[in-house]
């Protein structure tokens, strides 16, 4: 979702085409085209540890698959019905 804001889609190089030839046409200066592309500026980010990483795909896999933790729960046994 990150990437969705702070990425630069084709249509927004084309807006910023047409406002510079707006304010060119305008004021008859000289404007760059970098003039009106937004910058987005995020906070860096630490980088990554493995084991972080690790457990994050760990955590993702046990998920989809069903399991609750790291170790499979056992099951309690029954004791089998009289007749």
């Amino acid at each position: 979702m990150d990437r969705e804001v702070t990425g630069f889609h084709r249509e927004d190089y084309y807006l910023a085409q047409i406002a510079a030839e707006i304010r060119r046409w305008k004021t008859k200066e000289k404007v760059k085209l970098g003039d009106f592309i937004l910058d987005f500026h995020t906070d860096e980010k630490a980088p990554k540890k493995p084991q972080d990483c690790l457990n994050r795909s760990k955590s993702y896999w046990l998920g989809i698959t069903g399991v609750t933790g790291s170790k499979r729960a056992k099951r309690k046994k029954r004791k089998p019905r009289k007749r």
